[in-house]
């Protein structure tokens, strides 16, 4: 219980809008790390459950979110990454469940963001598109799990449109990733969402810029009529 107290007073410090983000992210970080101690204390007179290393899974993907701020904790960051995707691979029969499907989903968007910060777009592209396409038959009952799980990969294809405009100057498969995030939203339908309703104004402004500079003027400002 303390170690999942400490995990979500990170997560909120590491969200909340204050007027000092950069010490309410350290803070929040801080208290992450608290919690992946206790689970990992836990893990060891337990090393067979997966409920405790998926959480801890989660834990490390906020840590690794907070590494990634700072360009210069690159490796870092991977390494977190690393250890997240090495705790899921020895649970694949949890595959199925929300806490699974959305550590393994949000490691990956987080390594793709990465690689495109860094100009890595070699990197970042396929992996992206490979988040895009993939279907795990996983169906999540809540709608705060529906939402979780279309803004990241939202995110996936925010980020990809971004590599392909930057790093291969593919404007046009640009604006078809950024439509791909917007379709990815409204297939959710809980339209008053403030997460939604933010990532969604996001997508239209990367859609009605990117019709302007490809000369679909008229389009692209009634868009943001």
């Amino acid at each position: 219980d303390t170690a999942r107290a400490n995990a979500a007073i990170g997560r909120t410090l590491l969200s909340a809008d204050m007027e000092d983000k950069n010490a309410a992210a350290k803070l929040g970080d801080e208290a992450l790390a608290d919690a992946e101690r206790q689970i990992g204390d836990l893990l060891a007179g337990a090393p067979e459950r997966c409920d405790l290393k998926v959480e801890l899974a989660n834990v490390l993907l906020e840590r690794a979110t907070y590494s990634s701020v700072d360009a210069a904790k690159g490796a870092e960051a991977h390494a977190k990454l690393d250890r997240v995707e090495k705790l899921l691979a020895q649970c694949r029969s949890w595959d199925q469940r929300f806490e699974f499907q959305s550590a393994a989903l949000g490691a990956k968007v987080l390594r793709g963001q990465i690689w495109d910060m860094a100009g890595q777009y070699d990197r970042s592209i396929p992996l992206l598109e490979s988040v895009l396409r993939e279907e795990h038959g996983f169906k999540p009952a809540q709608p705060t799990q529906r939402i979780v799980l279309a803004l990241r990969k939202s995110q996936a294809a925010s980020i990809l449109g971004d590599s392909r405009w930057y790093g291969r100057d593919d404007k046009r498969g640009a604006l078809a990733a950024y439509r791909t995030g917007l379709a990815v939203l409204q297939a959710v339908q809980t339209p008053n969402d403030v997460r939604i309703v933010k990532r969604s104004a996001l997508a239209r402004y990367a859609i009605s810029s990117s019709m302007y500079e490809l000369g679909d003027k008229d389009e692209a400002l009634s868009m943001m009529a």
